[in-house]
């Protein structure tokens, strides 16, 4: 992590400079040389925050989407680089630093929309990283309006549903994990079958019954389906 020089802690009391420290397993973190005050982000982000993105349930808790989002991109970096992702060391600390105000920036070009915004990090490191060999620095270059637009266009024109379109695996794995109760009411094998239970939900229908309701839910979260319960991108 880069040292950045005159780090000044600005509370009106004190005007002390931070400086840096390091535990015993070389993580830094910065202590005010007048008043003691310490910033330890990074720390906390490597014992508490770091595999957030592993856990599928933080997910869905709007609160974690940026610090999901961030371990995602920090482990997708590694293992294409095979070298940590360098944060910035600055007196915000790592959750109002450059890297979150970045990563706030994208989330909201994309609507908020935190499974869209995954697909576009995975995205970023398929066309842009492996196959066109850009050289990732900052996340600057993830929030770029024209990356991102190109990232939408190219999506849109893959994304035509079908009736006979297989569900995507991950959405049967979140099924079986957090909502079982679903397929034991319903087949859930393609789009057209998905396009059933959603009419069947639409009429009123099997509404009130716990799992079909996360599931619904979920669909709305992710951006699979609009307001009146009709699949994006879907033609008959």
């Amino acid at each position: 992590m880069a040292k950045k020089q005159d780090l000044i802690h600005t509370r009106k009391d004190c005007g002390g400079t931070f400086q840096v420290e390091y535990t015993d397993s070389s993580i830094p973190f910065l202590v005010c040389d007048k008043c003691g005050h310490r910033i330890e982000d990074w720390v906390r982000w490597e014992s508490d925050y770091k595999g957030f993105w592993q856990n599928e349930a933080k997910w869905t808790t709007k609160k974690d989407h940026l610090t999901c989002l961030l371990g995602f991109f920090a482990h997708l970096y590694q293992d294409y680089y095979g070298t940590a992702f360098t944060f910035s060391l600055n007196e915000k600390g790592l959750f109002r630093g450059p890297e979150m105000h970045q990563l706030r920036k994208l989330y909201g070009m994309l609507d908020g929309n935190v499974q869209l915004a995954r697909d576009y990090i995975s995205w970023i490191f398929e066309e842009k990283v492996k196959m066109r060999k850009k050289r990732i620095t900052s996340l600057g270059f993830l929030a770029t309006a024209s990356v991102i637009q190109e990232f939408k266009l190219k999506r849109e024109r893959m994304s035509v549903i079908s009736r006979s379109t297989p569900l995507p695996e991950k959405m049967l794995r979140w099924v079986e994990t957090f909502a079982p109760g679903v397929t034991s009411v319903v087949s859930l094998r393609d789009f057209g079958e998905l396009n059933l239970l959603l009419t069947y939900y639409r009429d009123g229908h099997m509404r009130g019954a716990s799992d079909i309701d996360l599931f619904i839910d979920k669909l709305k979260q992710t951006g699979h389906i609009d307001s009146n319960y009709i699949i994006k991108n879907w033609r008959e």
